[in-house]
């Protein structure tokens, strides 16, 4: 595909000589003219363009009133003279004109459809072809969808600076790829995700959908965007070493857009904190907070460094209640508690709760 599209490119080359033909370049900035120019469009409604020397780029204005995945669908003209469909690029601004996200279609699809997640606000919607006038004559129809989700990405995140918020253990979904030509400095080619870690849990990036050249991988709030791909990868565990923000960055050097998913997954559950403990005729009885997990270690000892301590197992999250009989009567008593978490057949930990004394009843 990739020796397809450069062969393609050095014949266009060829024909045109770079002479006086518009190619497609999305611009940082729309003039105030462009912005004034625009329509507002509707979600839904079938839109159509004729190319023309004087209109070589459709401009429409749309407001959402959420978070969400906006699709915009545009059909593709075909060039006689190049005996070839043109690209198809649509890019998206901001309200005040400013440059968010552009992408390209490549492929042989008449009908491309372009994804791109965004926060609730006003935008401009710039369709156009590459090679605008080879396109003059030629009629585009277009579209817009919008689908609610508050667990996408949210362009631009292509910086730390912009990244996209996410909580732990939610799936959140991203789309990917700029295409062949499209520019480092405007290209959809970094998606960066910032989530709050807690020091001394253990983590674990799960991935799905990355494609070809894909890297995702992740790191510490020191680190710039460009060392993140040498840290921690996908699929591994990672204790957090600090609390606070970690960077997550998917990349990808170009091709076309595809869909993906991630999600900072929490391996070791909460610790949990002893709320009630009594002692009773040769019996405690010890009560904790309940947290998520899978069940809790409960342990006892007759000293206070815990050595030769008894283990109880609690299998369920929700019971948060063990009474231990069969004592030493007027005996002091050390207990602590800690939660784990069984993922694949292997268990994870939290860490002990403070540890805490009680003395049993003749």
């Amino acid at each position: 595909m990739r020796k397809r599209l450069l062969m393609m490119a050095i014949l266009i080359a060829a024909i045109i000589g770079f002479a006086g033909i518009k190619v497609h370049a999305a611009e940082e900035q729309l003039t105030a003219e462009e912005m004034n120019s625009a329509g507002n469009a509707d979600m839904g409604i079938n839109y159509t363009v004729t190319w023309e020397e004087d209109v070589d780029a459709s401009v429409n204005k749309i407001s959402l009133g959420e978070k969400g995945l906006l699709t915009i669908t545009a059909s593709k003209v075909t060039s006689e003279s190049l005996r070839m469909l043109l690209d198809m690029n649509v890019a998206v601004y901001d309200a005040n004109g400013k440059f968010v996200w552009e992408c390209r279609d490549e492929e042989e699809n008449s009908n491309p459809s372009f994804y791109v997640g965004l926060n609730a606000g006003t935008y401009y919607v710039v369709v156009e072809p590459s090679y605008a006038s080879y396109a003059e004559g030629k009629t585009t129809t277009y579209s817009f969808g919008f689908t609610a989700n508050q667990y996408i990405e949210a362009e631009k995140n292509n910086t730390k600076e912009t990244a996209t918020p996410i909580k732990t253990d939610v799936t959140y979904t991203g789309y990917l790829g700029s295409g062949f030509s499209v520019t480092d400095r405007l290209d959809d080619g970094y998606d960066v995700y910032k989530v709050k870690l807690v020091k001394g849990r253990k983590y674990r990036l799960v991935t799905t959908g990355m494609q070809g050249t894909t890297l995702c991988n992740w790191g510490a709030k020191s680190l710039d965007v460009d060392d993140i791909f040498q840290t921690n990868s996908p699929g591994k565990d990672y204790v957090a070493s600090y609390t606070g923000d970690h960077y997550i960055c998917v990349w990808n050097y170009g091709g076309e857009q595809f869909k993906y998913t991630i999600q900072m997954r929490t391996m070791t559950p909460s610790k949990t904190s002893i709320t009630s403990l009594s002692g009773g005729k040769k019996s405690i009885t010890v009560k904790w907070k309940k947290v998520t997990c899978s069940g809790y270690e409960i342990q006892y000892a007759d000293n206070a460094k815990m050595k030769k301590a008894v283990t109880k197992t609690i299998k369920k999250s929700g019971t948060t209640k063990l009474t231990v009989k069969k004592l030493k009567a007027k005996k002091k008593y050390y207990v602590r508690v800690r939660a784990y978490k069984t993922i694949n057949g292997k268990k994870y930990y939290s860490g002990w709760s403070k540890i805490k004394s009680v003395k049993t009843k003749k």
